[in-house]
């Protein structure tokens, strides 16, 4: 009887053992193809790095260097966790994602300080807010640890994203005029513009939205409303009376947006006459310059 029960005992602890040798290697071949992916990463970055050096002049004509591309065509991709997990760690102080974003400052500040703009009246750049100028940690289906925020009344106060912030900071020095439109509700408006204020940024205006995130196509209609009226129009206006603008004013003080930024696709999509800057988000992290249908990464 006893030798049942030993025997038992060493086909169990026999079993465990292959099941642990198996776990054992699939956690070295995941290791592996993880360090491979990374390693080469950091040398496309660095050979990205070289090539903007040998090729300083490229930046402040990024746009004529564009490709081709349809926006249609970009397909956004499903990557692994802990991927996008490395991508964002550090963030919103430091990290891959945060290199990207320095890359996209530098480039939109050589737009912006173009001599076709310098003279320009009305210049304005159109701006979203959730993980554009304030970090609201993007990833939350898969975060690891819920993002704690410092909780002031009714105001969330949220961590600023430094690159975005200096970029809207010298465009402000430059002359440009700062609209904020953002998907969050009317209810959340004041803590949209006391989040702006704290970090330093003090927008010309801010337009939320009626739909709640729920209609990606009001943000272009904002745009292309916008561009029929002057600042003064605007600074009176609500969101609803925006949305809804059928006028048209002829004036040379009438609003000339020169730049959208946003982490969505529905932030840049169907702009004409503007840069579009599409910022990473999970499902897509890289950058993008969009001008009049054409595309390309920022590297």
């Amino acid at each position: 009887m006893y030798k049942k029960k030993y025997s038992v005992l060493l086909i169990i602890m026999f079993r465990i053992l292959i099941i642990l040798l198996v776990l054992l290697i699939v956690f070295l071949i995941f290791t592996i193809s993880f360090n491979k992916n990374s390693n080469s990463n950091s040398n496309s970055n660095s050979n990205s790095n070289s090539n903007s050096n040998s090729n300083s002049n490229s930046n402040s004509n990024s746009v004529e260097n564009m490709k081709n591309v349809k926006l249609d065509s970009i397909r956004t991709t499903r990557n692994p966790f802990n991927y996008i997990l490395e991508f964002y760690r550090g963030a919103p102080y430091k990290g891959y994602y945060i290199e990207n974003l320095k890359k996209v400052e530098k480039e939109c500040l050589n737009y912006l300080k173009r001599d076709s703009f310098s003279n320009l009246i009305g210049k304005t750049i159109v701006i979203d807010f959730d993980d554009t100028i304030g970090w609201t940690k993007p990833y939350k289906p898969i975060q690891p640890e819920v993002e704690k925020h410092r909780i002031y009344g009714d105001v969330i106060h949220f961590k600023p994203i430094k690159p975005i912030v200096n970029l809207v900071k010298n465009a402000i020095k430059l002359g440009y005029h700062i609209i904020v439109i953002t998907a969050r509700g009317p209810h959340m408006l004041y803590q949209t513009m006391t989040n702006c204020h704290r970090f330093g940024i003090y927008p010309d205006k801010i337009f939320t939205s009626c739909f709640y995130g729920q209609n990606q196509m009001f943000k272009q209609i904002m745009r292309e409303n916008l561009s029929r009226m002057t600042l003064n129009d605007a600074k009176n206006m609500t969101s609803n009376q925006l949305l809804n603008y059928k006028g048209k004013k002829d004036s040379i003080y009438n609003i000339n947006i020169v730049m959208t930024v946003g982490d969505r696709w529905c932030d840049v999509k169907g702009v004409i006459g503007m840069l579009g800057v599409k910022l990473p988000e999970p499902s897509d992290m890289n950058s993008y310059f969009y001008y009049n249908g054409e595309i390309r990464v920022i590297e």
